[in-house]
């Protein structure tokens, strides 16, 4: 009990629940040992965002070619035995919602704090008054580019 005047304030407590879940995999191909390509993908889940846009899907590719095994650098090239070209794009999640050097965790949601109160019996209650109010928008995971 944090809250009410000093004569009935008898204990004290806090609670808070977090959680992150991620399923991912990938699929893989692999043609000759030649030309090899494969989708990764993650699907995560944060407490830090509201229920409705809690989820984030981040997928990715990567396509490579072993040139070393193509016959006319074999036959081009004969002192490297080993030569492969590979490129990827992917896309990355960020629950961390860093403002004003704060983690904004449960930014969706209000917050409160003591401030004022009022007098009862000689006793002064404290109240609790509203500080921050959540955004007027859909909170979705930050996306980044990688």
């Amino acid at each position: 009990m944090f809250a009410g005047g000093s004569a009935e304030k008898n204990n004290g407590g806090s609670a808070w629940e977090r959680a992150r879940l991620s399923y991912f995999g990938r699929v893989g191909y692999n043609y000759k040992e030649k030309y090899l390509a494969e989708f990764l993908w993650r699907y995560d889940g944060s407490y830090m965002f509201p229920e409705n846009s809690r989820w984030g899907f981040f997928p990715g590719v990567t396509a490579g070619w072993r040139v070393s095994e193509e016959n006319f650098f074999k036959e081009g090239v004969p002192f490297i035995n080993n030569l492969k070209v590979r490129a990827s794009w992917g896309q990355l999640g960020n629950d961390q919602v860093w403002f004003n050097g704060a983690l904004r965790e449960y930014d969706y949601l209000p917050t409160y704090a003591f401030g004022g109160g009022y007098v009862t019996n000689n006793q002064v209650s404290q109240t609790l008054r509203p500080v921050t109010y959540p955004a007027n928008r859909r909170f979705a995971p930050v996306f980044r580019t990688g």
